[in-house]
């Protein structure tokens, strides 16, 4: 298994961010200016929390990321072909979000400060205690903010001249705040038990300002709507984790027992004022429109794993993994024109509970001859997902029970390099957001609808690696990879007669996916590295299941360097820079776009205290324009900004006491010794598992 891990301590241009701007810095993965988190340019990302997942993310993994301060999160882990041990789930492999635990000896704590403009202000404090047997920490962060969103959206169709123009501006004023408490106790040498309690909470309002234009012949007016919403939103979470953990006496025997418990809540309300006109733009009609949702989430998970080995080079896991998930919502909206009684509008009715649950058992069997690694992996695993959509009366339903085998090789080549080749079976199902026949006519030009008929994606992925390191800090990365797809989910977009289009998520065909990979870091000079990280892919997409001339080819790629410098006076500098090339969708292409982030960090009175000053999209040039060529007769054209510029400044505040002895002695040895069994079992299995990690990229 390829596991990066990459250290976000290390990464001072998101100081004082969210966890959206960690995961744009972070190699391999991308986001885009919806919150969409890829991984080497491709979407079906399983995205967890401290390797499980949360209901945080909901139905609205943006509002999650947009709003989980940087400062909470200790680590990201990357993994692209995960091993049997993960849950099938996931086209393009995990991204797992770590957050603060803090264990650092004695009492110790952190309190930041920071501003950006246009205008945020962010503010936090972590404290741990690691006293004798027990650990106990505790971290709460919260941002304060004003942005913006804008779209332009044009669409020609030839065959009668019309053109549909829209521009959306969306000022947004989101609050949020998270906490995270945790008490670790070490019963003795072999056994561990932890508690964990997380809060997150998102205040999301805002005011979003539409204007469609309708015309002929490219400048004749036909009609003109203004649409002014003004929304409020307010996400709760809350997240339980129970971890017991044995050292057994057998070497590299460990057993870990798992539960997990998250629960949230999804509160909205939108209201729509909505003003017509005709061609001569002289008013015609209004209408208000009121939308409040509320919405549910829960899910728990049970997990097992067993570790030890069997003969001095071979070495055995299994475990069991159980996952319950419950959506429901419900929604009032209603509709008044001018002079008229407030009715239900019926067509904009959401109404759905939906529960799914999966359950999964695997085994590895991981060995080492001389310089050769092993590892076989198989998980079976059984999904069932039923749902009710009640405004239609339907009922929604997707299971199905499946294998999955992995394999990983691994050879070494000299002391420094080696090379490494994995293959895994991965499933990638569709959300029951997806399956609903909801019909959303929010917008009249452009509806789209659920589709109960899809079904999940499997996926067969392969990667030959090769990776060597320099010395002590330098190291090189290359990566080929294929991925083949069976009942690939694209979005297809169709155009109406009159000129609206209607989207539905579609089953084609299949998709191919080629790919190289390289991640360079190099010392440059003594005070000075840098990071590379290029991928370059081809996508294919076969669809003429679907639609004759749905059959797409192309290039796609990005670049990420990071360059880290050490200056005089303790002054640390980053600068971030990020290129996307062009890159093919089912009917369409994105065109390039990218971002350069800077940031100075400067330590006092012994790095008790810290200074960073980061600026965000330099050049103001991270934004994204899609090119839809529908048909011969058809053109869509979609322009994305948001306002990413910003200037911050962050202060971070230490204080603590290192040095601080435990209450009892017996508990410092019994701390020690517990300390030392870990290291060296860790050091075993990093030797027997064809496991890759990665960490401090950012910074020596």
């Amino acid at each position: 298994m390829i596991k990066k891990t990459f250290n976000v301590d290390k990464n001072i241009t998101a100081v004082g961010g969210t966890a959206e701007d960690i995961l744009r810095n972070v190699p391999s993965v991308s986001v885009d200016l919806d919150g969409n988190v890829s991984l080497r340019g491709k979407d079906g990302v399983n995205l967890l929390v401290d390797g499980k997942p949360s209901s945080m993310f909901g139905n609205d993994v943006a509002t999650a990321l947009q709003n989980i301060p940087a400062a909470s999160i200790e680590s990201v882990e990357v993994i692209t072909n995960p091993s049997s041990k993960y849950e099938a789930q996931g086209m393009n492999g995990i991204v797992n979000i770590i957050l603060k635990k803090d264990r650092k000896a004695g009492y110790n704590g952190m309190i930041t400060l920071g501003a950006a403009t246009p205008f945020r202000i962010n503010g936090g404090i972590n404290l741990n205690a690691n006293v004798g047997k027990w650990n106990v920490f505790f971290n709460a962060n919260g941002r304060y903010s004003n942005t913006w969103e804008e779209t332009k959206n044009d669409r020609d169709n030839y065959s009668n001249d019309y053109t549909f123009s829209s521009f959306i501006h969306n000022d947004r004023v989101p609050k949020s705040g998270f906490g995270n408490f945790g008490i670790e106790y070490n019963m003795n040498k072999n056994d561990k038990i932890s508690f964990s309690q997380s809060v997150f909470y998102a205040s999301r309002d805002g005011n979003q300002k539409m204007t469609i234009l309708e015309q002929r012949n490219f400048e004749d007016i036909i009609s003109k709507q203004i649409r002014d919403n003004q929304y409020t939103g307010s996400p709760l979470n809350g997240t339980s984790n129970l971890q017991y953990k044995h050292l057994g006496k057998n070497p590299n025997e460990e057993l870990n027992i798992e539960l997990n418990y998250s629960q949230g809540r999804y509160l909205r309300s939108s209201h729509f004022e909505t003003s017509l006109y005709d061609s001569s733009l002289n008013f015609i009609n209004s209408y208000t429109q009121k939308n409040p949702i509320n919405g549910h989430n829960w899910n728990g998970t049970f997990q097992i794993d067993y570790t030890r080995s069997i003969s001095k080079n071979m070495r055995l896991d299994i475990g069991e993994k159980s996952y319950y998930n419950n959506f429901k919502s419900e929604n009032n909206p209603t509709i008044q024109y001018l002079n008229q009684p407030e009715i239900v509008e019926n067509i904009l009715v959401n109404h759905y509970n939906f529960n799914q649950q999966v359950h999964g058992i695997y085994t590895n069997i991981a060995s080492q001859f001389k310089n050769t690694g092993i590892q076989l992996g198989l998980r079976g695993e059984y999904f069932d997902l039923k749902g009710t959509v009640y405004q239609y009366n339907a009922n929604v339903s997707n299971s199905y029970l499946g294998l999955f085998p992995t394999l990983f090789l691994t050879q070494k080549l000299s002391s420094n390099q080696d090379i490494n080749f994995n293959y895994s079976r991965r499933v990638n199902r569709p959300s029951f957001f997806q399956l609903i026949p909801y019909i959303d006519v929010s917008n009249p030009q452009d509806t789209s609808a659920g589709n109960p008929n899809l079904k999940q994606e499997y996926i067969h992925s392969f990667e030959l690696g090769y990776s060597q390191q320099y010395n002590k800090n330098d190291m090189l990365m290359v990566n080929v990879y294929f991925q083949k797809t069976d009942n690939l989910i694209q979005r297809y977009r169709r155009f109406n007669n009159d000129g609206t289009t209607f989207s539905q998520n579609q089953n084609v065909a299949f998709g191919n996916t080629y790919g190289l990979e390289i991640t360079n870091r190099v010392n440059i000079l003594p005070w000075w590295d840098a990071t590379a990280n290029v991928n370059i892919f081809r996508n294919i997409i076969e669809g003429k299941n679907i639609d004759a001339n749905l059959n797409t080819k192309g290039f796609g790629g990005f670049i990420k360097l990071i360059n880290n410098a050490k200056l005089p006076y303790g002054i640390s500098t980053q600068l971030i820079t990020n290129y996307y090339a062009t890159t093919i969708v089912s009917q369409g292409t994105i065109e390039p776009y990218g971002n350069i982030d800077l940031a100075i960090k400067r330590n006092f009175f012994k790095n008790m205290i810290s200074l960073t000053i980061n600026a965000n999209d330099i050049l103001n040039t991270l934004k994204t324009k899609t090119i839809y060529n529908l048909y011969p007769l058809y053109n869509q054209e979609v322009l994305r900004k948001n306002q990413t510029r910003s200037l911050g400044v962050n202060l971070q505040i230490r204080f603590g006491n290192k040095s601080q002895k435990p209450l009892l002695d017996n508990f410092k040895k019994s701390g020690k010794k517990d300390k030392l069994i870990e290291k060296n079992r860790e050091e075993n299995l990093k030797k027997e598992m064809v496991e890759m990690i990665v960490s401090n990229i950012y910074q020596r």
